[in-house]
């Protein structure tokens, strides 16, 4: 006997047959976190799409679209009981959170922890921009300043460049490489 089938005898040893069984079904509406599925013409109501419902705090929650084919596993082994979604051919949206990390994603949109800190920085385009500030202030100068009195009449000149000056700027300076996009 094989160490696999030594495997599967064990298990049925312990709870019977615990193998699901699968199938393909179209997604009719989807509400929240179940659907309803049409399998040939058969609607088969609150199928779960997560398998575990344990907590709003850690989950990972994908949304299937409307008519896409979904693989839906009968826990129930036959009883059409317990059925959850657990492949997708086309995906509407994804909601991943663990404890207070949340990511929300869809299509054009991914928001990371409700959004509140507005949206992610372009590092190149936020550099040249300050970069293009420390240049300016690097060089500027002011015109049109009295720079000596002789007689009652000023000569009028431009300061000097200032005294110190600024740093350019590398992303290395802002830069959270832990999030990317």
């Amino acid at each position: 006997m094989s160490i696999y089938s030594e495997i599967a005898e064990k298990i049925s040893q312990m709870g019977g047959n615990t193998s699901a069984i699968l199938f393909l079904a179209t997604v009719k509406e989807v509400k929240d976190a179940a659907c309803t599925i049409m399998l040939e013409d058969l609607e088969l109501t609150d199928v779960r799409l997560r398998s575990v419902l344990n907590s709003e705090d850690n989950k990972i929650l994908i949304t299937p679209k409307k008519d896409s084919i979904v693989l839906v596993a009968d826990l129930s082994h036959g009883g059409m009981r317990e059925l959850v979604v657990v492949q997708y051919s086309e995906v509407e949206k994804m909601e991943i959170c663990i404890g207070e990390s949340t990511i929300k994603v869809s299509d054009g949109d991914i928001t990371i922890n409700g959004g509140k800190n507005d949206g992610l920085v372009k590092i190149a385009e936020l550099t040249n921009k300050l970069n293009e500030l420390v240049n300016a202030f690097n060089n500027h100068t002011h015109g049109g300043v009295i720079t000596a009195v002789s007689g009652g009449v000023g000569t009028p000149g431009s300061t000097g460049t200032p005294v110190s000056t600024a740093k350019t700027f590398t992303k290395d300076d802002y830069e959270n490489t832990k999030v990317t996009h």
